[in-house]
């Protein structure tokens, strides 16, 4: 976050997607007061409100987005193998994705975003980022 100060207003990225985020919701507020000083609103899926790991996970999803852009949840969820969530910015709908490192839930992680993007019906232009912790060749995510 700290690398928006380093650039100029005009120079500093309209979205910022961030993974593997662990913070109490006190941490957020903050963060979120940080931000939003700098003209960006933001949202978290998948931290826990009291900071500690449950069942030998803590992480979640950040993003950012300048003020001006306005943005939409339009689907969050949030398990034990990862986290995502989709906004609507502009015409478009942005999905910011993590995932655990293991097998089992990297295909159900894939299998849970496809459920919500169907029940979502979305007919628009998508954007996806995330850290999908898998080699991108021959992989699900080299599909889409």
């Amino acid at each position: 976050m700290h690398m928006v100060d380093d650039l100029e207003v005009g120079k500093r990225p309209r979205i910022l997607m961030i993974q593997e985020c662990g913070c109490s919701q006190d941490q957020w507020l903050t963060m979120l007061g940080y931000m939003n000083k700098r003209g960006y609103t933001g949202f978290v899926t998948g931290c826990k409100a009291t900071g500690e790991a449950a069942r030998q996970w803590h992480r979640g999803c950040i993003t950012f987005i300048d003020e001006a852009l306005g943005a939409t949840l339009k689907v969050e969820h949030s398990w034990q193998g990862g986290q995502f969530h989709c906004l609507e910015i502009e015409d478009h709908l942005w999905i910011n994705y993590y995932v655990a490192l293991c097998e089992r839930f990297m295909n159900e992680q894939a299998s849970r975003l496809q459920e919500q993007l169907e029940k979502l019906a979305w007919k628009g232009p998508w954007i996806m980022a995330g850290d999908f912790n898998e080699t991108y060749e021959g992989s699900w995510v080299a599909t889409v």
